[in-house]
């Protein structure tokens, strides 16, 4: 996993935040692979990755939590 491949991510996200159920799901998917892809050594710059998908939080769409 790559920061570019994050970014252009976090911007499919960015086009479907209006339908906030679908961005909700793929910003949930997103994180997660993020994070498995650090803990398993696989992200090529882990901290350049954290932070590219931490920018989904500017987005705006409903989210919900459970």
């Amino acid at each position: 996993m790559t920061p570019e491949s994050i970014r252009q991510e976090v911007e499919s996200i960015r086009a479907i935040a209006g339908d906030s159920e679908r961005a909700h799901v793929a910003e949930d998917s997103l994180r997660h692979r993020v994070l498995l892809a650090i803990a398993d050594g696989t992200a090529t710059d882990p901290a350049a990755c954290a932070r590219e998908v931490l920018k989904t939080t500017e987005i705006k769409f409903s989210r919900w939590y459970v």
